[in-house]
């Protein structure tokens, strides 16, 4: 009975590390840390004034950015089965439980980590006014007419009164 109390326990101790994980790796913008591709979108480029540097600059830390996520999202899918295979177990072992809980919440700091340094090294490449008006046209991305990622109602609404 013990045992059994012990792994319900485990499991609703990863649920929650699993949870705290997304819900922190998402808030406060760290989920998206601008429009889609800025240094892709020349509208975007022109309203920022960037220069060709930062677009560079910008590009590569994108491309830096995307292929430490998508590793770490791959290192914390992995581990994530290990411990859904090992709480399937008959008499799993509480001990291995743990510390792949642990590992877990481990990945989970390191991918939040990972969007905090990225929304820092925004910050050295665009000069403040850029930042402000990043922010501003970030806003402008998401439920509105039109695709995923294209501006939305918010946007125009914003173009409408003047930028």
């Amino acid at each position: 009975m013990k045992r059994k109390g012990l792994i319900i326990a485990t499991i609703a101790l990863a649920a929650m590390v699993m949870i705290a994980g997304v819900a922190l790796a998402r808030g406060h913008g760290m989920g998206q840390d601008g429009p889609p591709a800025v240094w892709k979108n020349p509208e975007v480029i022109e309203d920022l004034g960037l220069t060709e540097s930062q677009i560079d600059q910008l590009r590569s830390a994108e491309l830096e950015f995307n292929k430490a996520k998508v590793l770490l999202k791959a290192k914390i899918s992995a581990t994530r089965m290990d411990l859904e295979g090992l709480l399937d177990q008959d008499d799993p072992d509480v001990k291995k439980a743990r510390n792949l809980t642990s590992d877990l919440g481990g990945l989970h700091e390191q991918m939040l980590n990972l969007h905090v340094d990225h929304k820092l090294k925004l910050k050295e490449i665009l000069e403040p006014d850029q930042l402000r008006k990043l922010e501003a046209l970030r806003h402008g991305f998401g439920p509105g007419p039109g695709k995923k990622g294209e501006r939305g109602h918010q946007m125009r609404e914003h173009g409408k009164r003047g930028k």
